[in-house]
């Protein structure tokens, strides 16, 4: 199962999956990644978080970030 999360453009994906604001889940990483691009938008951005730990999202797949915290994940955002 693959969970799709939300978060502010300031906030972490660690920071975002303790918050636990899971608004969808799906089956297949092309279904996760259409969710994600359906509703992330200007103010917020949702990614996906695959069985294995990586979270997807619009800009690449980042292994670890939630286990990790992942501070380097931000490159301006």
């Amino acid at each position: 199962m693959i969970r799709i999360y939300e978060r502010s453009l300031c906030q972490s994906y660690a920071s975002a999956y303790r918050q636990g604001i899971e608004i969808a889940t799906t089956g297949t990483e092309e279904e996760a990644l259409s969710i994600v691009e359906a509703l992330t938008d200007d103010s917020y951005q949702c990614f996906a978080l695959l069985e294995d730990g990586t979270v997807l999202d619009l800009r690449g797949r980042f292994p670890g970030c939630v286990e990790l915290g992942c501070e380097e994940e931000r490159d301006g955002n």
